[in-house]
Formats: C-alpha cells, structure tokens, sequence
C-alpha cells in the first residue's frame, strides 16, 4: 500500500511539471495537424531487425536515420516499467522497454486514445489509477514488440519515422 501511494504521489508530481509547462486542450479528440508536402522515405525497421525490436536497436536506428540524441538516463515512468529518456533538444522521446509483450499490451491499453490520460484497473486491493496530462507538445504514442515509444514534439520527420517503423496507437492525430 506504501509503495503505491508513493508511485502514485510521484506520478502526479510529473504530472504537475508538464501541467506547468504549457496549455494544450486537454481533450482525447484527436486534432488534425500539418502534413508535410513531400516526404523522404526511410528504412522501415523490420527490414534491419531480426527478432523483437529493442531499445539498442532502436537507437542504433534513430542514429541510422540522421536523428540526433542524448541518452538522459530512466526517469519516472507513467506506465510499469521505469523508461529511459532520450533528449531531442526541446523534444523528447520516453522509451518504455517490457520483457513480455502481453506487459506492453496491457500497459499500451491503458493510455486514452487522445495520449492526455492514462487509466489503469482497479487492482485486487481495489485501487485503480487515473491520471490526466497536460503535454508542452503533441503526444504521439506509438509501439511495437517489446517497447512503447511517447514522442511529445512536432517535428515531422521525427513522426514520419515513428509512424512508418512503429504503430501508432494514442495522440493528437494520427499520423
């Protein structure tokens, strides 16, 4: 019991520095971006993978696609593993690496549709956990195999490469 009111109050202090970060809709309706007019079609993942896709490899395939990056350590997590934290600049992308993929699944479902709330069941002692996000950016939430991928930013070639070698499943839009 301790240690979920402690994950709780941490999750809603994370919550509270990105409330403070910027004022974006709140609401799960997806919102129709800009698409770029000409795209620069890049290697598709499974083309370069051979089994389920990991965070090593995908960093080795962010640096194959020109993105630059800092590796910013774990962070608080919103979901059940501990991320790490890759630093784009102003940007960033959350990277949540899972050891079964029914773990990502069932953490991927968790996240509402318009990537602002998460919500998970009750549990067996009956304390269930929903948390609502106000992002400084765009959330795109995107998986794949092992790993779930929030990329808050709105860099289009960034989402162009998400989208073609992840499954987009929550956010502002659909890319």
């Amino acid at each position: 019991m301790k240690k979920r009111v402690s994950a709780l109050l941490i999750m809603l202090l994370f919550a509270g520095i990105f409330a403070a970060c910027a004022e974006i809709p709140e609401s799960d309706a997806y919102i129709e971006a800009p698409v770029p007019e000409e795209t620069t079609p890049l290697p598709l993942l499974g083309s370069m993978l051979s089994g389920f896709l990991n965070y090593e490899t995908f960093l080795s395939l962010l640096e194959a696609n020109g993105f630059s990056f800092e590796e910013t350590g774990e962070s608080y997590g919103l979901l059940s593993v501990t991320p790490r934290v890759l630093s784009l600049g102003d940007e960033f992308l959350t990277i949540y690496e899972y050891d079964s993929r029914e773990a990502m699944e069932f953490d991927s479902s968790a996240v509402g549709r318009g990537g602002s709330s998460i919500e998970f069941p009750p549990d067996e002692d009956g304390y269930g956990v929903i948390t609502n996000f106000t992002w400084p950016s765009p959330p795109y939430w995107f998986k794949r195999d092992l790993l779930i991928v929030l990329y808050v930013g709105e860099d289009e070639k960034m989402i162009e490469f998400l989208a073609e070698n992840l499954e987009f499943f929550a956010g502002w839009r659909s890319p």
